[in-house]
């Protein structure tokens, strides 16, 4: 399904509205349309769009309580695990290798992620990336023709699930 396609089905199934955003390119005669979906869902404002055609990014206005990055792990991240204080924190649940965080340590990683917590994000794998920064938290999913509306609602709910839980006390 092509993503204006996904996103008027994700839309049909969960309201809000679609937004024709345009930017030029080289021209003014050069026009680019980056629609995304814009909805309220389970009491938190949503923006779904597709970074690329392959990458589909929910994005949640909601501040999170601090800064950090979960990623998939890569040769160049694993090399750098290697040297301490240089490299990624692994996560601190169970014997997990699929993804790291960055801009959180050891410590302050066993005290953040609540098996709860971890468990949300274990559930949303695959992803590319989780972030909580600034006033949103953001999470980049992979898009191929396997994915489906289906998908994308329980992944949206195990985000705002997870968003939840970070939201509770510390």
């Amino acid at each position: 399904m092509e993503p204006v396609e996904f996103l008027k089905a994700l839309q049909t199934r969960l309201g809000g509205d679609i937004v024709h955003e345009t930017r030029h390119g080289a021209s003014l005669h050069d026009e680019r349309g980056l629609p995304h979906l814009s909805l309220t869902y389970r009491d938190i404002m949503l923006k779904v769009d597709f970074i690329i055609q392959e990458e589909l990014m929910i994005t949640a206005y909601v501040t999170p309580p601090r800064y950090l990055t979960i990623r998939g792990w890569n040769l160049y991240e694993r090399i750098m695990s290697m040297i301490p204080f240089m490299g990624p924190t692994k996560f601190p649940h169970g014997d997990e290798k699929r993804f790291f965080l960055a801009g959180i340590g050891d410590e302050d990683a066993k005290k953040y992620f609540t098996p709860e917590r971890a468990a949300k994000i274990a559930e949303l794998f695959p992803f590319v990336e989780i972030e909580q920064k600034e006033r949103v938290y953001r999470c980049l999913k992979e898009y191929h023709a396997g994915y489906t509306v289906d998908q994308a609602i329980k992944d949206l709910d195990l985000f705002i699930d997870f968003i939840e839980l970070t939201r509770e006390k510390q």
